[in-house]
């Protein structure tokens, strides 16, 4: 419809350009391959040069500005992507870095020879496995506050830290295992899906305890309103996480014993 002006001639109708949606970078597929990128990097080159300390202190630096950029803007679905990306990428490079430079990354590891050591004679002979709740219940715990806790405290630094470790350690694990027992049976003794469920548990409690710093909002309530799924979630992979550790590495480990060489 025209409009006229005040010397009576008429006016074009005035066309309004649609407004473009404001730029979102949790959205954008470049922020997930810088969290790709980072997960690789902080691991591989520490890893290469075997820095014992280092390593994890870089990576849970980068992921805990990841996480955080999710979480302060309530963004739990990114966050939770975000961190499965990471534990994907960081996995995997930490298996390369361990199949290529296996002294390395050995050193890499707090205590990797005793570590690799354990794992071997808990492979050969059902051993206690180093790291189980049964063999360092105190070191679980210690992790368990650190995830929890030390997330409250520093915003999830603590818990990454934690976290990346946990990686680095089923990383380093799977591939010693893999490499030295023989007969096609390492790889499975690797799995060890116990520890998978226990990092997913502490996912879920750095994810949920790192949150009221970021937001400031420290009343437990309102995470169990928001976030009831996630809460439900993390109890239970935590609860079964500490009942798998307790039970399943003797009977995974006697599984496969019958196959493994004398």
């Amino acid at each position: 419809m025209s409009t006229y002006s005040p010397n009576g001639k008429a006016r074009s109708p005035s066309v309004q350009k649609p407004r473009s949606a404001p730029y979102d970078l949790l959205s954008d597929p470049v922020f997930y391959g810088t969290v790709a990128f980072f997960a690789f990097l902080t691991t591989a080159l520490p890893g290469a040069l075997g820095q014992v300390n280092f390593m994890p202190l870089v990576q849970a630096l980068a992921l805990t500005v990841f996480l955080g950029m999710a979480l302060k803007r309530r963004r739990l679905s990114v966050a939770l992507r975000v961190a499965v990306l990471w534990i994907g990428v960081q996995f995997l490079t930490m298996v390369g870095v361990s199949t290529l430079l296996p002294g390395q990354a050995e050193r890499a590891i707090p205590g990797g020879f005793y570590y690799r050591t354990g794992l071997l004679e808990w492979g050969y002979t059902g051993e206690w496995l180093p790291g189980g709740l049964l063999t360092q219940p105190r070191s679980r715990l210690l992790e368990l506050l650190g995830v929890s806790l030390g997330s409250l405290v520093t915003a999830g630094l603590v818990g990454a830290w934690v976290l990346v470790r946990e990686v680095n350690q089923l990383a380093f694990s799977w591939v010693a295992l893999s490499r030295q027992i023989p007969s096609g049976m390492g790889p499975f003794l690797g799995l060890m899906p116990w520890r998978w469920v226990e990092l997913a548990g502490d996912v879920g409690l750095v994810l949920l305890f790192a949150q009221p710093m970021l937001r400031n909002a420290w009343q437990p309530r309102t995470y169990w309103v928001e976030q009831r799924r996630l809460v439900q979630a993390t109890l239970v992979l935590t609860a079964g996480g500490l009942a798998l550790d307790l039970l399943l590495p003797g009977l995974w480990q006697t599984a496969f014993r019958p196959q493994l060489p004398p």
